[in-house]
């Protein structure tokens, strides 16, 4: 069998070295895969029925129209059914604060995908 590391300029290595180099391929392999899917885990809401999202606001981007929910990500749609009624999302931003609960109606084209998750609907719960 010819020396794969030949390239590398490697002209001799034995089982001891090749043993060790399997396993660090081995295991960044499964750290990379795990990795991966602990971001696909963390990039979708956890409390949503693909539709709706409750939690409590952690923060307001209101420059980018974000909502950052139980540390969760939301951009609000230009207009937001708020109050009954259809509000601008600057209006939404407004009338909102850390610390609030609210439930959040969840765009159907983006719940759950891999973009950002838009709100098309706000309503803040009182206790």
């Amino acid at each position: 069998m010819k020396n794969p590391f030949k390239l590398l300029g490697v002209r001799r290595i034995n089982k001891k070295t090749l043993g060790s180099l399997g396993a660090l391929l081995v295991a960044i392999s499964i750290s990379s895969g795990l990795q991966a899917q602990e971001e696909i885990a963390d990039g979708t809401p956890m409390n949503t029925n693909d539709r709706f999202y409750e939690g409590a606001i952690n923060a307001i981007h209101a420059e980018e129209s974000i909502l950052i929910v139980d540390d969760e990500s939301f951009t609000l749609d230009r207009l937001v059914q708020f109050r009954n009624t259809v509000w601008s999302r600057e209006q939404v931003l407004q009338q909102i604060q850390p610390g609030d609960s609210i439930r959040l109606e969840l765009s159907p084209d983006t719940a759950g995908g891999s973009g950002p998750t838009v709100a098309v609907g706000l309503s803040v719960i009182r206790d």
